[in-house]
């Protein structure tokens, strides 16, 4: 039975633990729980769950992990009705926020990559999809995503019971390292390897790389566990990796134009190739599509042009664009787009900057004067008329003359 004096101790450690943390750092997992209590596992908003404070989800932690309250509290726990989410869009927001201000190792990494992950894709709330975007981005760089193969899907996406397959043999060996860590030998090694070879899609990453949070959250020291630590920061890539691919298809503007920032970000080298994507991709059905332009334009502005690819020449790959921007231009009146189009031709050109739009087209005009075709030489007056040969019936008898013989003669013969 959970005692009020019990209640009063196991406050006092929580305070405590709360007390040493950073001013603005977060419990991780506090914020990935209530993540998880707004949202229905496909990310629809849930109206009913276990919002906590961070107090309250450490208080639960110590009372569950050190046996502290007995086993009232924990059946007291189990018990315990849902209480009513009044705003869960918002709270969604809020926490998604907050979880990035957690003090950065391992497991919170870990822990980001899962939430992210999901969230930037299957949340119905499009200003947390936006942030969790930029937040991927943040975490690309972190874990070097470049620098990793890209993720290899399958063909279909996995059923839950495949999943399942996967996830259950990992538990069972995790359990016996430790249980017996020196009769582990390559057990678990050979479990990691196995998964990070096997295709899974983002939705089948993220529910492995959880299973690995969980398994690690206890204990996550020690050299028997080290192959899980590392399948831990491969599953985190790619989930990063395949979160940042299915933004770009977001059917909202804003959190394309976050996938193109955090892409450039994240991945360095394809720099020029989303740029592009972002300016000349229809993207029809798109809402808010010119946010995604604005993007490319603003970053065009402020970095200049992307390194020029191998096997093109610097004047080329420097007149694509500007040529790119002067369509751009032609077809925006006016408005942000068109201010950051002139903001980036005279990045790239070197030039002073003029916002006025004619500016920049006339300017493409003289380095690029369109071309003219050339006009036929005048005839003198006195010049003799051109037979061609293709004067209708009389050309067809000069032919036959030529021939030596007419139609006639060949005839009467």
């Amino acid at each position: 039975m959970v005692t009020p004096r019990s209640r009063s101790i196991a406050g006092g450690l929580a305070l405590a633990l709360l007390a040493g943390l950073a001013p603005g750092c977060h419990l991780a997992g506090a914020k990935a729980w209530n993540l998880e209590q707004v949202h229905e596992p496909d990310g629809r908003p849930k109206r009913r769950g276990h919002v906590q404070s961070d107090t309250a989800f450490l208080l639960d932690k110590l009372f569950t992990s050190s046996n502290f309250g007995g086993e009232g509290y924990r059946e007291e726990q189990q018990q315990r009705s849902e209480e009513r989410i009044d705003d869960p869009l918002g709270t969604c927001l809020e926490n998604v926020v907050e979880l990035a201000k957690c003090r950065q190792d391992e497991g919170v990494v870990g822990m980001q990559a899962a939430t992210y992950s999901w969230l930037a894709v299957d949340c119905t709330y499009v200003l947390s999809r936006e942030r969790c975007v930029l937040e991927l981005g943040e975490l690309g760089r972190m874990l070097e995503v470049a620098d990793a193969p890209p993720p290899v899907e399958p063909e279909t996406p996995l059923t839950p019971e495949q999943i399942k397959a996967i996830i259950e043999p990992l538990v069972k060996v995790v359990r016996e390292v430790i249980a017996v860590p020196d009769l582990a030998g390559s057990s678990l090694k050979d479990a990691c390897a196995e998964i990070d070879a096997t295709p899974l899609d983002r939705e089948a990453a993220v529910r492995v790389l959880r299973t690995v949070n969980v398994l690690l959250e206890q204990r996550s020291k020690g050299a028997a566990l080290a192959p899980l630590r590392e399948l831990r920061l491969a599953l985190a890539r790619r989930c990063v990796q395949l979160a940042l691919v299915a933004a770009r298809s977001d059917s909202q503007g804003r959190v394309r134009a976050a996938a193109l920032r955090s892409g450039v970000r994240a991945f360095p080298a394809q720099r020029a190739e989303l740029l592009r994507w972002a300016v000349v991709e229809p993207m029809e059905g798109v809402e808010e599509r010119d946010e995604v332009t604005f993007c490319a334009l603003a970053l065009l502005a402020r970095y200049g042009l992307p390194p020029t690819p191998e096997g093109v020449t610097e004047e080329a790959f420097r007149d694509l664009w500007l040529d790119l921007l002067v369509q751009v231009l032609r077809s925006e009146l006016g408005g942000r787009s068109s201010t950051a189009a002139c903001q980036a031709f005279a990045k790239i050109t070197g030039e002073p900057v003029n916002l006025r739009p004619e500016h920049w087209i006339l300017r493409w005009l003289e380095l690029h004067p369109p071309a003219v075709e050339p006009k036929p030489a005048a005839r003198p007056a006195d010049a003799p008329p051109i037979d061609d040969g293709q004067a209708g019936d009389g050309g067809q008898a000069g032919e036959g003359q030529q021939g030596g013989q007419t139609d006639g003669e060949r005839a009467g013969e």
